[in-house]
């Protein structure tokens, strides 16, 4: 996939990334809601004198702010939701990037391909996470490596297996000792 497809990729990973974005919109939206109502209840005991035109009026202080308080919360919710949308958009693009390599990375290693490597670019714990799962195939490539050549030594000692009964043994204990060192 080149860089100019990668980019045209919106979502990642379409589920959580429109749950991660709603919850934060709901946030903002939610928030400008109860800013308006708390004005509201507040100066609902209230009155303020107007002048509209030529004339001098006495209005509830919520009355009289409600159209103006309507539009600019209406207003402030869009370019909020506005913002939160594509701060949501980018965290979780972040958050769903790596995790789908990490996941995509892991499926191959589960078909037995360990030549892959864990390659996120970022200096927090998924980037720690990639690392230390790089560190834990390494350590496993070289375990099987051992297997490997433990088991060719014992084929090598098998062609006369009474003169190298011994070796077999050692090694088999050795083979033993790795194996054990899995928990199932």
């Amino acid at each position: 996939m080149s860089q100019n497809e990668r980019r045209k990729n919106v979502f990642i990973d379409r589920k959580f990334q429109i749950s991660f974005i709603l919850k934060f919109c709901s946030v903002a939206i939610l928030s400008s809601v109860i800013i308006g109502l708390l004005v509201l209840i507040f100066t609902s005991n209230s009155t303020t004198v107007a002048i509209e035109g030529t004339k001098v009026f006495v209005k509830s202080t919520s009355d009289f702010l409600l159209p103006a308080m309507v539009f600019t919360i209406a207003t402030v919710t869009l370019f909020s939701a506005s913002a939160v949308i594509m701060l949501a958009m980018v965290t979780s693009h972040k958050i769903a990037g790596p995790l789908f390599s990490i996941n995509r990375t892991a499926e191959k290693l589960k078909e037995g391909d360990l030549t892959e490597r864990f390659h996120i670019r970022s200096d927090d714990q998924l980037g720690d996470l990639s690392r230390f799962l790089n560190v834990f195939v390494d350590a496993y490539k070289e375990k099987i490596g051992i297997m490997k050549e433990t088991i060719k030594r014992i084929e090598e000692c098998s062609v006369d297996p009474k003169k190298n009964a011994k070796e077999i043994q050692s090694l088999s204990n050795k083979l033993n000792g790795i194996i054990s060192f899995y928990k199932n």
